[in-house]
């Protein structure tokens, strides 16, 4: 059953945004001019001026219900009060008073019908509680009339419009308007959340779906994003990968196809495009697609017959009827190609058909029948029966005393009896999900923190439990996404349970190749306690950039890894002298280990030892000539010694193996730019901070490249960033793994870029 999505990761929550658009700077200035110029009554006039000034003076305050209050009081008095109207509907949406704020905001739209934020307010509070249909009609009037004059809504109220497109079934604009608005710049997780979503062609809300499905749709959304940002080769890549992860999902091989007709490969397009159509036989839209295939390759026969046959798949589809028409057209048949236009048009006007085998496919159910190793009804001795825990409060009493005294098996009924008649009973999914988890049931776990996610998405401790059961049943995509999302919302717990999570997501970033994200994990957590040693073992593991779980280690390699562990926590401590010995021993015992040499090198290279970091990253180069890493580490060093030309001979050498690597990029935009060659080092920079948008680094030298170059609104810009992600960073802990964070010499200083 669709029920109305929660707040959290919605973009319309972001408390930076709301303070901006509550202010007096974005108040319609049609508002304060109707509130001035409008006569009142002589005998409400001083309690009135008394009330709006106590409002302003609160709300300036930072007294929100205070000023709530006086601003009700002071429209109830003048109800024509546009500005009080205006300050109470969007004191109330920040404050979570959705309902409230509806008819404030309202009154809003009846007094200046051309208010474009008041309209996206409306559209906005109609969302979070649920009136989707309400939402979609004020959204769309919010965007028909434009945002001239309140900039900070925009994406907010299209990123909802976009949402509502995809519940609607209208994907195709879905997906046309959150390009539109999300083009420039890195593109935000809820977007690329949504840009999946469209992508596999699903009519729900992000927190409508089954958190099974959110790899498989992080998958989509990474691969949507790039295709806005025209980056065909690695989404075509994407779409193979997913393909083979996700082989049997409806719709994938219809949009590889598309996606292929896009890059001009016609042929392929048409093999993807025929596999769709023995995967969900049902639907028209390849059968569309092929008609325009058709068309390009001058098959115009087979275009008609193409979507002749998806009309009569789907004899509602404006766009199979459109298909039809343009293959008439193509075959000098005018008039047919008059009506199947007119059919389409005629369709066109028509809401989209919601495909019931998708929303049954990626819904969760919220009536998940509560499986278990022994039946709700017949409960160990003395476990009360379904109907003495009928009662919510009795049933919490009950179980918490059973879990408290160690009965685990008893809390687990009682939870599960609970629960068949409190469905709703957010607490009691997540106890149950925790009792399952500690009982060595991960698939009844798994299910049953499904449920509490569903109900509040705001609890690390839930996602992160959830993540570690999925991890037990080696669904490790899910797990990682769901441990990241735990970590975004702050480890909770105590600090043994932080540790095993951090340890957790730390192999999965391992399996997934980002090492340095898994030395940053674990670096924090050295040293003595529980997991001390399997700690070491995953920093061997990423120092050796081996893309595998501990237990894949095989037996022949297993001493080298925690020799390899070893000298990493060493460096992590800075005892370099200790590390490089060790380095050494292993280096003499396995010399061709790819990646040791690199290793060593930037360890030399962090100690200022540059002569033997370079002699150790030169014999990376030649065991090791596909990888990019050792030339990076050669640019960074030969930058920080002035040697412009080695650091762009091999910082180009980087960026031609490895071309979507930011690391790279970001080197040759430095390089260039101590070449004196400002406008290419913008153009790599500018890619660099396509593939790294959160980089401190990347932002500071554009600001400087900016500068240089006279640019100095996006100096400014860049600055401003910097700045924030500087801040940001220094929240984090730092060390010789971090190398996403790490600055060279040459960026050590970091002082304020000049104007």
């Amino acid at each position: 059953m669709v029920t109305p999505t929660s707040r959290a990761g919605s973009l319309a929550h972001l408390g930076f945004v709301i303070l901006l658009v509550i202010s007096s700077a974005l108040l319609p200035p049609c508002l304060v001019l109707a509130s001035a110029a409008t006569p009142q009554p002589p005998a409400h006039r001083e309690s009135f001026e008394t009330l709006a000034a106590n409002a302003q003076s609160a709300r300036e305050a930072g007294k929100l219900d205070e000023a709530i209050r006086n601003y009700q009081a002071g429209v109830e008095l003048r109800p024509s009060w546009n500005e009080g109207w205006w300050y109470l509907g969007t004191l109330l949406y920040e404050t979570d008073h959705f309902s409230e704020a509806i008819p404030a905001l309202r009154r809003v739209v009846e007094l200046d019908s051309k208010s474009s934020a008041g309209w996206a307010f409306l559209g906005l509070c109609e969302f979070d509680t649920g009136y989707y249909a309400d939402a979609f009609v004020h959204l769309q009037s919010a965007k028909e009339l434009g945002f001239a004059d309140s900039p900070e809504i925009e994406k907010i109220a299209l990123y909802h419009l976009g949402l509502l497109l995809n519940l609607r079934g209208e994907f195709e604009q879905a997906s046309e308007l959150l390009a539109n608005a999300f083009a420039t710049g890195p593109v935000p997780e809820q977007i690329k959340t949504a840009l999946g979503l469209a992508l596999l062609r699903v009519p729900l809300l992000p927190p409508q779906v089954d958190p099974s499905k959110d790899a498989l749709i992080h998958a989509a959304g990474e691969t949507a994003a790039l295709l806005l940002n025209h980056q065909m080769d690695a989404a075509l890549g994407n779409f193979e990968q997913m393909l083979r992860h996700y082989p049997d999902t409806s719709y994938l091989h219809y949009q590889y196809g598309m996606a292929l007709a896009a890059a001009s490969q016609q042929e392929r397009a048409e093999l993807q495009l025929r596999e769709e159509i023995q995967a969900t036989p049902r639907t028209a839209l390849p059968w569309i697609a092929l008609a325009t295939v058709s068309t390009q390759r001058k098959r115009f026969a087979e275009a008609v017959a193409d979507a002749q046959q998806a009309t009569r798949l789907e004899p509602r589809s404006a766009a199979a009827y459109e298909a039809l028409a343009r293959a008439l057209q193509s075959q000098s048949k005018p008039e047919e190609a008059t009506n199947a236009f007119r059919r389409a048009h005629e369709l066109a006007k028509r809401p989209a058909e919601i495909d019931s085998a998708q929303v049954e496919r990626y819904a969760l159910n919220r009536g998940t029948e509560l499986a278990k190793n022994r039946p709700a009804n017949d409960p160990t001795p003395g476990t009360p029966s379904a109907s003495a825990v009928s009662n919510l409060e009795g049933a919490t009493r009950l179980a918490e005393s059973a879990r408290r005294n160690g009965r685990l098996e008893e809390a687990s009924v009682l939870y599960q009896n609970a629960l068949k008649s409190h469905s709703d009973w957010q607490e009691g999914w997540r106890q149950l999900g925790t009792i399952e988890y500690m009982l060595g049931r991960y698939p009844e776990a798994i299910a049953a923190l499904q449920q509490a996610v569903a109900r509040e998405a705001k609890q690390p401790d839930t996602w992160t439990l959830l993540g570690l059961s999925e991890f037990k049943t080696k669904d490790y995509k899910n797990s990682r996404i769901h441990l990241e999302r735990g970590r975004a919302l702050g480890f909770s717990g105590n600090a043994a349970a932080v540790r095993v999570s951090r340890y957790h997501l730390a192999l999965l970033l391992n399996l997934d190749r980002d090492h340095d994200g898994a030395f940053a994990l674990l670096i924090p957590e050295v040293g003595p306690g529980a997991l001390s040693e399997e700690i070491q073992f995953a920093m061997g593991i990423a120092l050796l950039r081996m893309a595998v779980l501990p237990e894949q280690i095989d037996s022949t390699q297993r001493a080298l890894v925690r020799s390899a562990g070893e000298a990493a926590v060493l460096l992590s401590q800075s005892y370099y002298d200790r590390a490089f010995h060790i380095f050494d021993t292993i280096l003499n015992e396995n010399p061709k280990t790819p990646f040791l040499h690199y290793a060593y090198g930037d360890a030399l290279a962090s100690a200022s030892r540059y002569d033997a970091a370079q002699f150790q990253l030169r014999d990376e180069t030649r065991l090791n000539p596909s990888s990019e890493l050792a030339y990076i580490r050669l640019a960074s060093i030969a930058l920080v010694l002035h040697q412009a030309t080695g650091a762009l001979e091999h910082s180009r050498k980087a960026v031609a193996l490895a071309p979507e690597s930011a690391e790279a990029r970001y080197m040759l935009g430095r390089a260039l730019l101590e070449q004196g060659d400002a406008l290419a080092g913008i153009r790599e920079l500018e890619a660099a901070r396509r593939f790294a948008p959160k980089s401190p680094k990347v932002h500071f030298n554009l600001a400087r490249a900016y500068t240089q170059a006279n640019r100095t609104t996006e100096a400014e810009q860049e600055r401003s960033e910097f700045e924030r992600l500087k801040n940001q960073a220094a929240t984090q802990p730092s060390s010789y793994g971090d190398r996403a964070r790490r600055v060279d010499t040459g960026d050590a200083s970091m002082q304020p870029v000049g104007k």
